[in-house]
């Protein structure tokens, strides 16, 4: 089956389930009682909407032969053989069900049974096998498999070009109605055009068409309509809607998401393309993890993150909160996938079992184990192929910068030694990688522009801050544009029990976003990366600060190309590298400014207590040993130009040669990095087992959950064949394979009623 919503074929399938006779129809009487067939339905039918569950009515539940005879606040419900039970007096007296007793014919199917000795069957009554007046069950009509039904009599009416036709001849003779008129050429070229592009004919179309309304002119105008790349527009738009597609994250902060439109033009295309729609769903499911991986599978899974985003929820301090933030993600991500394939608000069973469909609370977490391992966030949708090309280029770049490097240490550490011995009471310390910005506090001032706030003040050369009175230094706009970066600061802390200020940390002025270096905030005395709404941050598995009152301490964090981050104290890497959730964030030439002492602006506990010596901005990514240099020079070594000056002619031109050669290569670096196409189609981590979550509650979890689909569908097995702890990627291919399998009745029959009512209003 095709996107392409026109399909006759498409159409013809809705009308033909239109007329499939329910399953809930009455059963006649029969001389001999079957309890599966007979008796098990009328009970779960009638009796297990009040008389199930934790809770039954009247503490009586019937769902096995056990819990009838042990009855409940009215004693023995049932008793084998006796039509004086409690059960039959009920019924019998038209007490029970209440508003709605039982017919005549299923009285005397249940005093038959009674007389039988209530034989039971062997597992007990499911409360959602079948349908009642209140909610569906499994047995209701849509769930069942599609079955072609045989054409009306009206089929044979000569107004009946097809089958379509005649199925909605037959429901307009039901309602006394009979067809309209024929449309005249002028009426029907303007239906063709908004009904499948949205946009009137041109005059010249009009006239031509009424100059030629043959069937044949008007399947040539269909299938000019149907090629244009206006189809993808009007008709992914209406997809665009049910998947809840945003161009911003909506919440309080409503951040813009300018890499989301990749989707958006993957839907129109595929619309335009007449992509199978088994492909189009899969591919929105599990497009990343099926082979061969291309850029619109990746870019087709961001239908599963293109709803809101509760960046603020995410940002909290209190580990509950966020994960009651990351459930309402979940609900949100597994409510889209129900509604768009199946027509079934599954969300609705996140706490309880869902009140009128057959969804058990249990499916609700089975299909929340598939998804688990999906977050919001960006990331590159190259192709694995075309990412090695580019890791091995990388990789060869960085091999001859660290070449370079070499050269100009080796040159620069003698150029120190030569400059100590010209003064013995200097230290042969070469100055370390030279940054875009570096700011001292000596004499009485910053040596780069910037303001004081809040009572910061300077003192001996060093930078004051107080948290109580929310000191901070803020420079001046940086004046140029920041994405691979450096953050450096020589910091001594004041107590090691403060959280949530930062030694250094860069903002973007427009939407206040940032990285820095964070002390004390998600891990008592240890130090992060921090990010706006954590977005680039992780807890980091590193020791405690330990520094003693006074000692001041070398803090780094490296922000690199490939995305990941890493954390350095005295030169040394502070913890592993990581790469976060999100891309590397792009700070604007003249919009964004370095902050010392705060975190960001509008953070009410971002304020450090203590003093800072140095801090420094790098507009490039360095490396292990330049950080180590960044530390032993301490930034008070022997400065650069004295060391070049210490230099003869040839070292100098081989120090000159060597930092040109970096230079056209981290430019090389950054080209790439900017070329390296990302978008919002969320991250993949591999996820813990799932817990049911009793009543929806985080601090309540339950049994352990498999990823399944949904048990209402019998015709395809909900059983994945997974284990709680399957591969992230497995889940949701194999969970994809089951939603598209010819077998699986529900998308079939959600889509053809969705492109019914974008046709003619109504599904």
């Amino acid at each position: 089956m095709s996107l392409r919503p026109f399909t006759l074929l498409l159409i013809a399938t809705v009308a033909a389930v239109a007329s499939w006779p329910g399953a809930s129809a009455t059963e006649p009487s029969l001389p001999a009682v079957d309890f599966d067939r007979q008796i098990a339905p009328l009970l779960t039918s009638r009796c297990l909407e009040c008389h199930s569950g934790a809770s039954p009515d009247g503490g009586l539940s019937l769902v096995d032969a056990a819990a009838a005879a042990k009855g409940g606040e009215s004693g023995a419900a049932l008793e084998p053989g006796k039509t004086e039970s409690l059960l039959w007096q009920r019924v019998e007296g038209d007490e029970m069900p209440p508003e709605h007793p039982l017919p005549a014919e299923e009285k005397a199917l249940l005093r038959a049974w009674i007389d039988a000795g209530s034989p039971w069957g062997e597992q007990p009554l499911d409360p959602l096998a079948f349908s009642t007046e209140k909610r569906a069950g499994r047995d209701w009509w849509s769930l069942q498999p599609i079955q072609e039904a045989p054409l009306p009599e009206t089929a044979l009416d000569p107004w009946a070009r097809g089958p379509v036709d005649a199925w909605v001849l037959e429901r307009l003779g039901a309602s006394g109605l009979g067809p309209s008129s024929p449309a005249d050429p002028r009426t029907l070229i303007r239906r063709l055009f908004f009904d499948l592009i949205g946009l009137p004919p041109s005059p010249e179309q009009v006239e031509a068409f009424m100059a030629d309304p043959s069937d044949a002119a008007y399947e040539r105008v269909v299938d000019d309509l149907l090629a244009s790349p206006h189809y993808g527009e009007r008709w992914g738009r209406h997809w665009l809607d049910i998947v809840r597609y945003t161009e911003s994250e909506g919440f309080e902060y409503d951040h813009p998401r300018d890499r989301a439109w990749h989707y958006r033009d993957y839907v129109i295309k595929s619309f335009n393309d007449d992509k199978p729609y088994d492909r189009f769903m899969e591919e929105q499911l599990a497009g990343d993890v099926l082979e061969p991986v291309t850029s619109d599978g990746i870019i087709a899974t961001s239908m599963l993150v293109c709803g809101a985003w509760d960046r603020a929820g995410n940002a909290q301090a209190n580990a509950t909160q966020r994960a009651i933030t990351r459930e309402e993600e979940m609900e949100d991500m597994i409510s889209v996938v129900g509604q768009t394939f199946l027509g079934l608000t599954l969300n609705c069973a996140r706490c309880h079992a869902h009140k009128f469909d057959p969804v058990p609370q249990e499916d609700y977490f089975r299909i929340k184990a598939v998804f688990d391992g999906v977050k919001h966030g960006e990331r590159t949708f190259a192709s694995p192929a075309e990412i090695a090309a580019r890791e091995h280029k990388a990789a060869a770049r960085a091999e001859a910068i660290a070449a370079q490097r070499a050269t100009i240490a080796a040159l620069e550490r003698e150029g120190a030694r030569r400059a100590a011995e010209r003064s013995q009471d200097r230290i042969a310390t070469p100055p370390g990688p030279e940054p875009l910005i570096r700011w001292t506090f000596q004499d009485g001032g910053a040596a780069a522009g910037g303001k004081l706030h809040g009572g910061a003040e300077i003192v001996g050369g060093r930078l004051r801050l107080q948290r109580a009175t929310q000191s901070s230094f803020e420079s001046d706009p940086i004046p140029e544009t920041i994405r691979e970066k450096t953050l450096e600061a020589w910091v001594v802390l004041s107590d090691l029990d403060q959280g949530g200020g930062a030694a250094i940390s860069i903002e973007s002025t427009p939407d206040r976003d940032f990285d820095a270096i964070v002390f004390g905030e998600r891990q008592p005395r240890k130090w992060i990366a921090g990010s706006g709404g954590f977005a680039r941050t992780r807890d980091l598995e590193a020791p405690q600060e330990t520094a003693s009152a006074g000692q001041a301490v070398h803090m780094a964090a490296v922000y690199r190309a490939d995305n990941s981050i890493t954390l350095y104290r005295n030169g040394e890497r502070y913890a592993a590298p990581y790469v976060p959730a999100a891309v590397l964030r792009t700070f604007e030439k003249g919009a964004a400014t370095v902050l010392i002492g705060l975190r960001h602006h509008g953070a009410g506990n971002g304020f450090l207590d203590g003093e800072i010596l140095q801090a420094a901005l790098h507009d490039r990514a360095l490396g292990d040993e330049e950080v180590a240099a960044a530390f032993r020079a301490g930034g008070f070594a022997i400065p650069k130009e004295e060391i070049l000056a210490c230099l003869d002619d040839a070292e100098r031109i081989s120090h000159a040669r060597a930092t040109a050669r970096i230079d056209e290569l981290t430019k090389e670096t950054e080209a790439s990095a900017a070329a390296t196409e990302v978008s919002y189609v969320g991250v993949r981590i591999e996820p813990a087992p799932t817990a049911l979550l009793l009543r929806g509650s985080v601090t309540s979890p339950g049994a352990i959950m498999t990823p399944a689909g949904l048990s209402a569908i019998t015709a395809v097995d909900a059983d994945l064949g997974l284990i709680p702890e399957a591969p992230e990627a497995e889940r949701r291919r194999r969970f994809a394979a089951w939603i598209s399998a010819p077998a699986n009745p529900l998308p079939a029959r959600v889509i053809a009623n969705r492109v019914w009512q974008y046709h003619f209003g109504r599904g």
